[in-house]
């Protein structure tokens, strides 16, 4: 998971860095939505879907300096934030207050965030804390830890079906 995250941040400054970085950003979305099929980006029409593919983002025109702004803006030392010192609680209430939301286009193709709580009850969607998180953890995963050497738990596999923020796939990474 760090990994990926890494790999992503990296994409993102190459991009930043590049020319047509629009084009580039759009490829990184869609290599997201390919690999992580999480609804945020929505290019294609599918199945179980209830919206329309979103056919206006992929043929944006958004100029170079505007995008190279706000990306190296997003990093530290020109953010204000260092994201990864950020506890994951912090983060999970973020995102569990994004869920939420959707952003819709108006006729005027302005971008508009509205309240939708149907949505996220609909999903089942739901930032769990981390205190519970710990705890549950703790007494499944840490239950079948007992007793192992460090060599046994690498043989463990674990699978979050749900995964949402990644709090239960990496938690016990902590243990």
């Amino acid at each position: 998971m760090r990994r990926s995250r890494r790999r992503t941040r990296r994409a993102a400054k190459e991009i930043g860095a590049g020319k047509d970085i629009y084009a580039g950003l759009v490829q990184l979305f869609k290599r997201a939505d390919a690999r992580y099929n999480s609804g945020l980006f929505h290019f294609t029409d599918e199945k179980n879907q209830s919206a329309a593919a979103d056919s206006l983002t992929l043929n944006l025109n958004v100029d170079d300096k505007v995008l190279q702004d706000i990306l190296k803006n997003l990093y530290y030392p020109e953010s204000p934030y260092v994201f990864r010192e950020i506890p994951a609680d912090i983060l999970g209430q973020v995102y569990e207050r994004f869920l939420g939301k959707v952003i819709r286009l108006t006729a005027g193709h302005q971008a508009k965030v509205e309240e939708k709580p149907e949505v996220r009850k609909a999903g089942g969607v739901y930032y769990t804390p981390t205190y519970i998180v710990n705890y549950i953890v703790l007494n499944t995963v840490g239950k079948l830890l007992e007793g192992k050497t460090p060599k046994d738990a690498e043989k463990l596999r674990i699978l979050d079906p749900a995964c949402g923020s990644g709090t239960f796939p990496w938690e016990p990474t902590s243990i």
